[in-house]
């Protein structure tokens, strides 16, 4: 059962990480380095599609690149889940108790979800884990997180 578990949310995570791709090499594709790209506003997901779960990680990588983050090139390990909403609220999303326990099989170092949820995080997380799991509410949040954490 447990094999079973690991490998429906592999696939999913894997759907997710190609649609997010995909979303990515449009905007690069579509806009010129000096152009504004809004990302906020009309930008959204069909959960009927994969899904939101991505979203706040693909909004995330965007902007991360898009401004030129440092932390885009961490060595940490980090695994991001959760939808947002158009004003930068981050939404709940299901399956966080599995995405918590592939992040630990998968040795991540930090695991971002929505705040609403994190209890659910540990759900099947081990308390010796090394993992560290962080609630957030707003995109804001992560990106300031982010700012003040890795330089």
């Amino acid at each position: 059962m447990k094999d079973q578990v690991f490998e429906d949310v592999k696939q999913s995570l894997e759907a997710e990480k190609e649609a997010g791709i995909a979303i990515i090499e449009y905007v690069f594709e579509h806009y010129s380095e000096t152009e504004t790209v809004e990302l906020l506003g009309e930008f959204s997901w069909n959960e009927d599609y994969l899904g939101d779960s991505a979203t706040l990680l693909i909004i995330t990588a965007l902007l991360g690149v898009h401004e030129n983050k440092a932390w885009i090139d961490a060595d940490e390990k980090i695994v991001i889940t959760g939808s947002f909403d158009k004003d930068g609220n981050v939404l709940p999303v299901g399956g966080v108790a599995l995405k918590a326990l592939t992040a630990e099989e998968k040795e991540v170092d930090i695991f971002i979800v929505p705040k609403e949820p994190i209890d659910a995080a540990y759900t099947w997380v081990s308390p010796n884990s090394d993992l560290t799991v962080v609630g957030v509410d707003t995109l804001d949040e992560l990106i300031t997180g982010f700012d003040e954490n890795f330089q």
